[in-house]
């Protein structure tokens, strides 16, 4: 009885020892270590009216946590710092790729709407689609 027992104790830490070295082993592949940026745009003859360098700019103002494991990354609070940062550029989405890359497909943010502050007559908001103000422009902007 004892022989077994002693067995099964050894059996166990084995498989629980390979088991912990699994782990780390896949947590330390799947570390961030790219992150790519993918433009698509909405404008016909792929015109943009966004600005030269814009894929480093989104890179640079996302905050990416290079390091952790991609599988556990929540991606809301890198979109939010692309978005504020750069007005005119939408983040479609945010896709993970095994086992470390991290790819962000943007789209431009078309400017549709111009509408003028009631209060100052000189101070006009420029809006998108989905009503996101993109700018604030002063002066006469009427014609």
């Amino acid at each position: 009885m004892q022989k077994s027992r002693k067995k099964f104790w050894i059996v166990f830490s084995c498989v629980c020892a390979g088991i912990i070295a699994l782990c780390g082993i896949f947590a330390f592949m799947t570390r961030l270590k790219t992150v790519t940026v993918e433009f698509r745009t909405r404008l016909a003859q792929n015109e943009t009216v966004l600005a030269e360098g814009i894929l480093d700019k989104v890179l640079d103002s996302g905050n990416f946590d290079y390091g952790k494991t991609v599988l556990f990354m929540n991606f809301e609070d890198n979109i939010q710092n692309i978005e504020k940062s750069n007005p005119y550029v939408k983040v479609e989405q945010v896709v993970r790729h095994f086992p470390n890359i991290a790819r962000v497909y943007i789209s431009e943010r078309v400017p549709m709407y111009r509408i003028q502050d009631i209060e100052t007559d000189n101070k006009w908001y420029i809006l998108d689609g989905d009503f996101k103000v993109l700018d604030v422009c002063t002066g006469d902007l009427k014609s």
